[in-house]
C-alpha cells in the first residue's frame, strides 16, 4: 500500500466530517468507546443531544407506520428527516457505517414535500417524506459515488438520480444518508480503504455483515427506518441476518438499477436492489412502491408483472403433485442453527399441503467445485478490473478480497 491513497481519499473523509452539524460533532474523547464496553447504543444516547422527541421518532415505529403517520400529518416530514439526520450523525462516529449525510438536500426536499400535502392534501407517493439510507454505490443526483474504491473518490458528483433513486423519489423517498460498504463490494463484512472498517453497533468486537453492512449497521442503531442495499449472493441478507434486521433480495430485474461499480457488461451474475429494514412489512411497502410504477416501460430489461398481492397467513394450495427434494449441509458450509430451523419450517408447510419431501443425500454435490464456477462467473476477466483500479487508487487488497481475487484467476476456493 502506497502511501498516496492516504492523500487520494482525503476528500471522501472531508465530505462525510462536513456532513455532520456542528452540534454533533463529537470530540475524540467522547467518541472514546470505554474498555469492557462493546454496545454503543446507549453511548450515542448519553451524548444528551437527542431530544425525547426525536429518540422516539426515530425507534418506536415501523417505516410503514411513521409513513400513515406522514400522510395524516400527524408529524411533518421536516421533523423527522431531522431526527434521522441527527440520530444519523451521532451514529457513524461511533460505528463508522456513512459515508455521508444529505443534511441540505434531505431537509429541502422534506419542507418541500410537507408543503405538498399542506396545499393538495395528497401525497406525492406511498413513501411520502419518509428519510431513507442509501447504499453509496446507489448513484445519487449531486452526491460521489465511488463505490469504495479509492481511485474513484475524486470523481465528479452525479449530474442525475440513477433509475433506482430517480424511483424512490418519485415514490415520495427522501435520501438522507448514505453508507458504507466493503471494498470492491463483494465481502460479508464492511471494511475498505476509504473509511475503515464499520462496526456493529450491539457488540463492536462483530461485524454488522456485507456487503451492505453501512446500512445495516446504521438501522439496527435505530439510525435509519428503511435502508436501500444490493445484494448478488447475500449483500443485503447477511448483514440484515446479522443484526436482527430484515431484508428482501428480489428477483434480478424486478427492481430498478443505477449504482456505480465495475464490470460493466458483465452478465454472468447480476445484482438486484432490495430493502432493509426492522420491521418485515416494511419490505412490501417499499418493493411495492417501486414495482407499483411499472418501470419496465422505462428500462426494458426489467421484468414485466406487476405487484400481486396474496394474504401471507393464506394456506397453501394443494401440492400432492409436487416432489421437492431437501438438503440442509452441501458438505462445504454448515448452515447456522436459525437457517437449519426456517428449513424445518418450509418443509413442514410442504409437507402438509401433500407435497412428497424427499431427504437428497448430496455428498456428490461438489460444492467447492461449483464455488470454483461461481467465482471465475464473479470476475469473467480474473479481477483484472479491480486490480487495476487498486493500482490507480494506491491501495492494496483488504484480506477478504484477496480470496475472491485469488477465487475469480484461479478457479479455487482461497480458505
Amino acid at each position: 500500500m502506497s502511501e498516496t491513497y492516504l492523500t487520494l481519499r482525503q476528500p471522501a473523509l472531508d465530505r462525510l466530517a462536513a456532513s455532520i452539524p456542528q452540534d454533533l460533532r463529537l470530540s475524540p474523547e467522547q467518541r472514546q468507546i470505554p474498555t469492557g464496553v462493546y454496545d454503543v447504543r446507549q453511548l450515542v444516547l448519553d451524548t444528551g443531544l437527542l431530544s425525547d422527541e426525536e429518540v422516539d421518532l426515530t425507534s418506536s415505529y415501523s417505516a410503514t407506520e411513521l409513513c400513515r403517520k406522514l400522510a395524516s400529518r400527524e408529524i411533518t416530514s421536516e421533523r423527522l428527516t431531522k431526527a434521522f439526520l441527527r440520530r444519523a450523525a451521532l451514529t457513524t462516529q461511533f460505528v463508522n457505517c456513512c459515508s455521508s449525510l444529505c443534511g441540505e438536500t434531505a431537509l429541502a426536499r422534506a419542507r418541500e414535500l410537507d408543503q405538498i400535502l399542506a396545499e393538495t392534501g395528497k401525497t406525492v407517493g406511498p413513501l411520502h417524506g419518509l428519510p431513507i439510507s442509501f447504499k453509496e454505490s446507489i448513484i445519487i443526483e449531486g452526491e460521489v459515488s465511488h463505490a469504495s474504491y479509492v481511485a474513484f473518490v475524486n470523481d465528479a458528483p452525479a449530474k442525475a438520480d440513477g433509475l433506482l433513486a430517480s424511483a424512490v423519489r418519485a415514490a415520495g423517498g427522501i435520501c438522507f444518508a448514505r453508507t458504507t460498504q466493503p471494498q470492491s463490494i463483494m465481502s460479508l463484512e464492511c471494511r475498505n480503504n476509504v473509511y475503515g472498517e464499520t462496526l456493529f453497533g450491539w457488540d463492536v468486537r462483530r461485524t454488522p455483515g456485507g456487503s451492505s453492512g453501512g446500512e445495516s449497521s446504521l438501522i439496527s442503531m435505530d439510525a435509519s427506518a428503511l435502508g436501500i442495499g444490493t445484494d448478488i449472493g447475500g449483500s443485503v441478507r447477511n448483514p440484515s441476518s446479522l443484526t436482527a434486521g430484515y431484508a428482501f433480495r428480489p428477483t434480478t430485474f424486478r427492481l430498478p438499477a443505477g449504482t456505480r461499480g465495475l464490470h460493466k457488461g458483465r452478465e454472468t451474475v447480476n445484482s438486484s436492489a432490495g430493502p432493509m429494514t426492522r420491521y418485515p412489512e416494511d419490505l412490501q411497502l417499499f418493493t411495492e412502491a417501486l414495482i407499483a410504477q411499472r418501470l419496465w416501460q422505462v428500462e426494458p430489461s426489467l421484468l414485466p408483472f406487476d405487484w400481486r398481492k396474496q394474504d401471507a397467513c393464506q394456506a397453501l394450495p394443494d401440492l400432492s403433485h409436487l416432489t421437492v427434494g431437501v438438503f440442509f449441509e452441501d458438505g462445504l458450509v454448515r448452515p447456522l442453527p436459525a437457517v437449519y430451523r426456517a428449513i424445518k419450517v418450509v418443509v413442514e408447510a410442504l409437507k402438509t399441503a401433500g407435497a412428497e419431501v424427499i431427504d437428497w443425500d448430496c455428498g456428490d454435490f461438489h460444492g467447492d467445485r461449483h464455488w470454483s464456477i461461481l467465482s471465475r462467473l464473479y470476475y469473467p476477466n480474473g479481477a483484472e478490473d479491480e486490480r487495476r483500479t487498486f493500482a490507480a487508487g494506491g491501495e492494496s487488497a483488504c484480506k477478504l478480497t484477496l480470496g475472491h481475487d485469488a477465487a475469480g484467476r484461479q478457479g479455487s476456493y482461497a480458505r
